[in-house]
């Protein structure tokens, strides 16, 4: 039985809605990578053992509302590299139960975006190589489980004290590299007591 299927550096630019049958209680790994995909394509809701979803370095622009919603077992989800990603507050809708891994790097993000706040179960979130200038507080109110995040390489010059509540005690890795700060944002990284 197929389980996984990997695709990357071929031009499939549409995906056949029919493209994946009989196996949408068998696949649990997909990469569709650097394929020129324009957007989701719209048979990956029918793939319901999926675990792990990778559709890096396409030309996707906007993920829509419930793009993923009966991807029940869905774990990790790998959008990188999609360059000027729209993402809608409900782009991530049904899978805050599931979802633990996020790699959104690369996407020309200018802010932390309202579709992470029902994330609940996220451990890893990949935020780097972004355009973010500044983090809401308590943005993360939400992620009492994440235990790594990657804010590196963007345009943040200043943390409010309160930019990590939530985190208190699960992040245990944050990347800061390469960002704009005017000073070492002290008060928001005191309350990280998990940090290493």
């Amino acid at each position: 039985d197929i389980q996984q299927i990997h695709l990357a550096n071929t031009f499939i630019e549409k995906i056949d809605k029919d493209a994946f049958a009989g196996l949408e209680n068998k696949l649990n790994s997909l990469t569709l990578q650097n394929t020129g995909l324009k957007e989701v394509p719209a048979t990956i809701k029918t793939l319901k053992s999926l675990k792990t979803l990778d559709l890096s370095n396409n030309r996707i622009r906007r993920i829509r509302p419930r793009a993923f919603e009966d991807l029940n077992q869905l774990s990790t989800l790998r959008l990188a590299f999609n360059h000027d990603l729209h993402l809608d507050a409900e782009s991530f809708a049904g899978l805050g139960r599931t979802l633990k891994n996020l790699n959104i790097k690369g996407i020309n993000l200018k802010h932390i975006p309202e579709a992470l706040l029902n994330l609940t179960e996220l451990a890893f979130l990949d935020l780097a190589q972004n355009k973010i200038e500044e983090i809401k507080p308590r943005m993360f109110r939400n992620h009492h489980l994440l235990t790594a995040l990657s804010l590196e390489r963007n345009l943040i010059r200043s943390m409010h004290p309160d930019t990590f509540v939530g985190l208190n005690d699960s992040l245990s890795s944050l990347s800061l590299l390469n960002n704009m700060l005017i000073e070492f944002p002290l008060l928001a990284l005191s309350k990280l007591t998990g940090l290493r």
